[in-house]
């Protein structure tokens, strides 16, 4: 039986419904980022990843920039 998307009331009690409302971040939405160099390249770029808990935003930056 295809599960019925459209009318939440006639789904069986296997379907599971998301509401997103309902939905929390897995990382800190309101990190003050503390970004710390990591080892990953990528030909002229080098990554940056915050170290704070609950975090782990990224970038890739140019070899030789810093981040203070």
């Amino acid at each position: 039986m295809e599960p019925n998307f459209s009318d939440n009331e006639s789904n069986n009690e296997h379907d599971v419904v998301i509401q997103p409302e309902d939905i929390k971040p897995i990382t800190d939405p309101n990190c003050a980022h503390h970004f710390v160099q990591d080892s990953d390249e990528i030909g002229e770029m080098v990554a940056w990843v915050c170290n704070k808990p609950k975090c782990g935003r990224g970038v890739f930056l140019p070899k030789g920039v810093t981040i203070t």
